[in-house]
């Protein structure tokens, strides 16, 4: 496939910033979240109305106050029990950010390896079996502390990883040459991934153990239990896949960066298609609750924040001046976006919910 250094150069630009900005502040008020009542008294875009119908038309996306290094990704599995991960550079050795949420406030923790300065993704399975991943290290926690999970192979660069199960991870990056690369964990080994992959890649998902999904510099791959094989996508060496997410096999998207600006892509089962248009500013992680109610975050000076209402995409007021990289919620009311501002590298955490 052909190399799209413009594009690679653009996210490496992303994985270099970190240091300073948790709990809440400043809210800002959102969109319509689902549309159901179009005779309410809340018209979404006047102050919160004690007085309406509360249907959730008056969630707000809540900027948390502290000091926080920069985000590059965030998961959890309840409003109580949230990790996010990022950068910490200019930090002694050994402190990447990893940051835990129980419901309440924001904490540094641990990462149990004196050599990693940076993370780049995080995903699991529970609360006590969590992956994060950074540059050439993978790192476990089972509930109580981080450790380092030693791999016998070379797996790249990672900038990935998604778990189905404790023994079915996949992580996702590249190597030197910045070649596509992704590995397996089976709870026993690491082993390299053998197929056709794009450049660079920058996410992995999937449904189930045959059907996962890897996106990266001009295009998406996908393995269906037996093979990994490059799929056809429109207008694909001209995009960068950056986050893939989706409610079932046929109901996939896709979002990343193209030579104009952000782009978003929706797959059926059987082909992919462009949807939203050509967006300001470029998209680097996607997350929803149902087809209906899909969260696109990115930014380019500036955070941004699109929302799906299975009809169109449009975008939602945060106000926030650090660019966006990930996204996650636990519900519709209950979503995360993290990221950092680029020019000073102070960390952000928004959150979409009620008033607070």
């Amino acid at each position: 496939m052909k190399f799209n250094k413009r594009l690679a150069l653009f996210f490496l630009a992303i994985l270099a910033v970190a240091v300073a900005a948790g709990a809440c502040a400043p809210q800002h008020q959102a969109g319509d979240d689902d549309g159901t009542t179009p005779n309410d008294d809340d018209n979404d875009n006047d102050d919160v109305s004690p007085g309406d119908d509360d249907d959730n038309d008056d969630l707000v996306w809540s900027e948390a106050n502290g000091q926080f290094p920069g985000m590059r990704s965030v998961w959890g599995t309840s409003h109580g029990d949230v990790f996010a991960v990022g950068p910490n550079y200019g930090a002694p050795a050994g402190t990447p950010a990893i940051l835990h949420f129980d419901g309440n406030s924001w904490s540094q923790m641990k990462s149990g390896n004196d050599q990693l300065s940076a993370l780049w993704a995080v995903a699991g399975t529970s609360p006590s079996e969590v992956f994060a991943v950074g540059g050439n290290a993978i790192l476990n926690y089972d509930g109580a502390s981080w450790s380092v999970i030693q791999a016998s192979v070379n797996l790249g660069f990672l900038q990935a990883v998604w778990a189905w199960s404790a023994s079915d991870v996949y992580v996702a990056g590249y190597g030197l040459d910045l070649d596509g690369a992704v590995g397996h964990f089976d709870r026993v080994r690491w082993s390299v991934v053998n197929g056709e992959f794009p450049d660079f890649l920058l996410t992995v998902w999937g449904t189930s153990p045959s059907d996962v999904f890897v996106g990266g510099n001009g295009g998406i791959s996908h393995f269906d239990g037996s093979n990994w094989s490059l799929m056809p996508i429109v207008n694909g060496n001209e995009n960068s896949f950056a986050s893939i997410w989706g409610t079932s096999p046929s109901d996939v998207f896709a979002v990343g960066g193209g030579n104009d600006g952000g782009v978003i892509f929706h797959y059926d089962g059987s082909s992919w298609s462009g949807m939203g248009g050509a967006l300001i500013a470029g998209l680097s992680g996607v997350w929803g609750s149902s087809s209906s109610d899909v969260f696109a975050v990115g930014g380019n000076d500036g955070g941004v924040i699109f929302h799906y209402d299975g009809s169109s995409w449009t975008p939602m007021d945060t106000r926030s001046i650090a660019d966006l990289y990930s996204v996650w919620g636990s519900a519709p009311s209950d979503v995360f976006a993290v990221g950092y501002d680029y020019n000073s590298g102070a960390g952000v955490i928004l959150h979409f919910g009620p008033p607070q």
